[in-house]
Order: C-alpha cells, then sequence, then structure tokens
C-alpha cells in the first residue's frame, strides 16, 4: 500500500510505541544494571511526553483519526493499539494474552497491576469496538489470562489511515427513518445480541452457585443497548409511514415497554432462525432483567393480566397450573403471521396522524420505556 505524506505522523507515532517498548524490554533485562536501568527509565518518561504530545497535535482525517478525537484515547490506550497492531501483522496468530499486552506497557508488577483498567470490560478501547477478546473464552476470565485482538474495524481504519484516505460519509439508509418491516427487525436483531450477552453474563450458572457475587461487569453492555435504543428512536423520528411498520402497530396497539417489545423479538428469532417457536418462562425473564432484584419483579409480565397475556399476544403452556414460571411461552399465530408478512401495510397515513406521531417521539426523554404509551 502506497504510504502519503498524511500518513508520516502516524508512522511516527507507531515508531515512538515501538521506541518505548524496546527501552522497557532492556529494563526489566535482568543484567540491566542499575544505573542504566535509572537511565532508561527517565527517557522512559520523556519518550512517552513526547507521545503525548504527538497524540494531542495529530491532525489526521482518516477514519483512525476521528476514532482517536471520539474516544479521546490517551497514550497508553494508542500504545496498546500499537502492540495489537504490531502482533497482527507480524505473528500469525492476531491474539495476545492481556499480561504480554501491559507487560509492554509497563516495566514493573505495579505497573501492570494499575493498568488492568486499560482491558476491562467496560473499557474504552473495548466498548468503542477498537479491541475485541477471543470468543472461545468463559465468562469472566481474567484479563491477564483473557486474549485480545485488534479488531477488523481499527485495523482497517489503521490501513486507511497509512493510505491517507478521508473518513467516508455514513451511508444514506444510516440517516434515514425506517422503510421497511425488514429493516426494523434487523436493528432489533442487533440489540437482541446484547440483551442475550448480558443474560450471559448476569445469570451465568457458576455465579449462582457461588457464596459471593462476582465482580463481572455489564456497564458497557448496558451503555450500548442503551445506545441502540436511541439510535432506533432517531430512525423512528425520521419515518414517514410507521403504521406501515406491523411491529410498530403491534407495539402501539398493546402498548408494550421495552422489555415486553424484547419478549416478542426474542420468540420471533428463536421461531425465524431456529425454527423454535417455544421459549422457556424463565429464561424470557432473565433475557430482560437487569439484575437479581429486576428478576423478581419480571414475573408481572407474564402474569395472566399483562399484556402480552391479556392482549393474546403470547400463549403460555404451564408444566403445573396457574405456576407461569413453569411455562414454555410462544407467539400466537396471528402474531408470527403479522410480524413475517412482507405484504403487511397498513396502507396509506394522514399527514395529521403523522404530526402526532413524530410529537410523540420528540417528547421522550429517553429510552427507558420506550415503546410504552405510543399510541400518542
Amino acid at each position: 500500500m502506497k504510504k502519503t505524506p498524511r500518513a508520516l505522523p502516524f508512522g511516527r507515532i507507531l515508531d515512538l510505541c515501538d521506541e518505548l517498548q524496546r527501552i522497557r524490554a532492556r529494563i526489566s533485562d535482568p543484567t540491566t544494571g542499575r544505573d542504566e536501568r535509572e537511565r532508561l527509565r527517565r527517557q522512559t518518561e520523556r519518550q512517552k511526553l513526547s507521545l503525548e504530545r504527538q497524540l494531542a497535535a495529530y491532525r489526521g482525517r482518516g477514519p483512525l483519526a476521528n476514532l482517536l478525537r471520539k474516544h479521546k484515547l490517551d497514550a497508553h490506550e494508542f500504545e496498546v493499539l500499537a502492540v495489537l497492531l504490531q502482533r497482527a501483522v507480524r505473528a500469525e496468530e492476531p491474539e495476545i494474552e492481556g499480561r504480554l499486552i501491559l507487560g509492554s506497557l509497563f516495566d514493573s508488577s505495579f505497573g501492570v497491576l494499575s493498568g488492568l483498567h486499560l482491558l476491562a470490560e467496560d473499557a474504552r478501547l473495548r466498548t468503542s469496538g477498537l479491541v475485541r477478546a477471543a470468543t472461545d473464552q468463559p465468562i469472566g476470565t481474567d484479563v491477564l489470562e483473557t486474549r485480545f485482538r485488534l479488531s477488523d474495524f481499527a485495523l482497517q481504519a489503521m490501513r486507511e489511515e497509512v493510505a491517507g484516505r478521508r473518513a467516508t460519509k455514513k451511508h444514506v439508509q444510516e440517516t434515514t427513518g425506517y422503510r421497511t418491516q425488514r429493516e426494523l427487525l434487523l436493528d432489533l436483531r442487533m440489540l437482541h445480541n446484547h440483551y442475550l450477552r448480558r443474560c450471559d453474563l448476569i445469570f451465568e450458572e457458576s455465579r449462582w452457585r457461588s457464596l459471593h457475587p462476582t465482580t463481572d461487569s455489564t456497564s458497557c453492555l448496558q451503555k450500548r443497548i442503551d445506545e441502540l435504543w436511541g439510535a432506533m428512536r432517531t430512525r423512528l423520528l425520521r419515518t414517514e409511514n410507521p403504521s406501515s411498520l406491523p411491529l410498530l402497530s403491534l407495539l402501539r396497539e398493546h402498548k408494550l415497554s421495552d422489555e415486553e417489545t424484547m419478549i416478542v423479538v426474542h420468540l420471533l428469532f428463536e421461531e425465524l432462525y431456529h425454527g423454535e417457536p417455544h421459549a422457556e418462562a424463565v429464561d424470557l425473564l432473565c433475557l430482560v432483567s437487569t439484575d437479581d432484584a429486576s428478576l423478581l419483579r419480571a414475573k408481572k409480565l407474564l402474569h395472566k393480566d399483562s399484556p402480552l397475556v391479556k392482549g393474546q399476544i403470547v400463549a403460555l403452556e404451564p408444566f403445573v397450573e396457574n405456576r407461569e414460571l413453569t411455562a414454555e411461552v410462544r407467539l400466537e399465530d396471528w402474531v408470527v403471521t403479522r410480524l413475517l408478512d412482507e405484504q403487511a401495510s397498513a396502507g396509506g397515513i394522514h399527514s395529521e396522524e403523522r404530526m402526532r406521531w413524530h410529537h410523540y417521539l420528540s417528547q421522550l426523554d429517553g429510552s427507558d420505556g420506550f415503546f410504552r404509551d405510543l399510541d400518542a
């Protein structure tokens, strides 16, 4: 790939990161004398200050530069990216353990421990999507033992920075309203995946068998869930004909909450992707719960007087009569037909109704209860 003049500042920053790694390796070498080690540590401090200045002054116009500005990455965070980039381009296996990454950034055990936050689940590097953890590791694996890699997105952004390409504008469909039921379902699919991951972390089996609560953090997942709800709300504000989307019409008619919406979505996707129309009631309640306390409250979502059951949106088949938690749950036939019918449409919408719809959405102040009382 041809290197452009705009790539030179980026190259100098990477060279500085490589130099810092070499200096720290010499500090850690047992054959390095005490005086030499102190001199190298002073050199490290000067180089770190230089790295901070270069990052602050960096004015690239490519995707990576935009990411650095958006997420306000500091020198240590950029060094993590540099270590992972070096691994990606020089090794057959792009993943590397957290202890080795932090060992490249710090020359002491205290430094490594003080840098654990850089790779924590809610760290900026991970919530931004720049750094990915290996997917084949058990939930809750210690950061030091977790294997990390540079995300494909981050690697491509670095390549484009070297090539001197500017950040491209977002696709039109990302800034417009929903045009079809399919577009809405695809966004809900991504949101549903985050709910599943959060459920795995909160209600992981070994946690329930432990005498003490674990410290697994789900804050970054919850933040991402809130962001996705917000993005959907933005698209709904720009949707010209919301009544033409069967799912939205269903939610408005029955005044479903976020949690009730996700139960419908889960059942729909289970049948659509796996051919399985049933789900255990307890699994559905865990899916929409954020902690132990909310799980205890969630039982009302499948009560006989709830909107889902009373509105005949879902059917419960309890193993023990009048015990909702023992039930298998499925969508009623009419709901599946309505949501998956490509031709389903409520026809046109009058301008007055459209104005009421947009006014209602504009009054919402958050994603909590996003679909509740949506029949403005």
